[in-house]
């Protein structure tokens, strides 16, 4: 989780992509109650119907620096686990 965390933050992994990927770990750590797992939800939520490439890019513009941040906050938040 950390090294996708790690990616995003670097933008290697694009926000929406990232945001999707990310709750698979939510599932896998077992995390019922955190705002930045509920961030990433809520893209991927957003995500969902859109077919465009063109919609998918403003998605990840409007996104981009909330969704950087809370996985600066999770790539510290899990740092020794």
């Amino acid at each position: 989780m950390r090294v996708l965390a790690q990616q995003i933050v670097a933008g290697k992994v694009d926000p929406v992509i990232g945001a999707q990927q990310m709750q698979v770990y939510q599932v896998w750590l077992e995390i019922k109650a955190d705002e930045d797992f509920r961030l990433f939800a809520t893209v991927a939520d957003d995500a969902h119907n859109l077919t465009g490439a063109a919609e998918m890019a403003e998605l990840a513009d409007f996104y981009r620096a909330q969704v950087i941040e809370s996985a600066a906050r999770l790539n510290e938040k899990y740092r020794g686990s």
